[in-house]
């Protein structure tokens, strides 16, 4: 198969940043082992943790310039100002210990 991909990033938080926050595991790359790898450094590495957390705190800083507070799932569904990724976003920094909860 010919790869026709000739751009740097295919992710979102990626792009946004103009840098690698996230793997992006494409073609021979992504299988089983190379993604239980990149997940645990994620979950399990205190320093990997903090540089994506802090990131995904950029990328949202981007996307969303006008937020003026956090939403969270429970909180936040329906709010005008709240976007569907804006809820995704937050979800995965209360995941990750980024935000205190409201």
């Amino acid at each position: 198969a010919k790869r026709l991909a000739a751009v740097q990033f295919i992710s979102l938080p990626n792009l946004l940043l103009g840098r690698k926050l996230l793997p992006e595991l494409l073609f021979g790359s992504c299988h089983r082992e190379v993604i239980e790898l990149e997940v645990s450094k994620m979950l399990f590495d205190e320093k990997q943790r903090a540089r994506v957390v802090q990131g995904y705190r950029e990328v949202m800083k981007i996307a969303c310039p006008k937020a003026i507070t956090y939403c969270t799932v429970d909180e936040g569904e329906g709010s005008k100002e709240q976007t569907p990724s804006m809820i995704a976003a937050t979800s995965i920094l209360e995941l990750q210990g980024g935000i205190e909860k409201n």
